[in-house]
């Protein structure tokens, strides 16, 4: 009979410590999900989605969310030299459709 006891009191523990083992492991889990879900937001706070119109030969890019006025230019490299300048810690992305539509190359 104390045999089954004690048996029965490791097995207990083994469960526990188990059981304390896993938990440890998903909190570090959700600890670099947490790190990556910041990384991603910051990443997001550092880029433009732009919309691209085109009146004659000159090109004007438009904030996607707000519709505010980023650049022109009358060339890929002459719009890319002011994106350098005037906003050099952001990513500009175009929206596909507009710029097939406007032929920006």
């Amino acid at each position: 009979m104390i045999t089954i006891t004690v048996a029965f009191i490791f097995l207990v523990i083994g469960f526990k410590w188990g059981a304390f083992v896993q938990k440890q492991a998903i909190l570090a889990e959700l600890k670099k999900l947490e790190g990556m879900a910041q990384s991603i937001a910051g990443v997001d706070e550092k880029t433009i989605q732009v919309k691209i119109e085109k009146i004659e030969d000159t090109f004007y890019l438009y904030d996607t969310k707000t519709d505010k006025f980023i650049a022109q230019g009358k060339s890929k490299e002459e719009i890319a030299e002011y994106l350098q300048k005037y906003y050099p810690d952001y990513v500009v992305l175009a929206e596909h459709e507009s710029a097939t539509r406007t032929n920006f190359k």
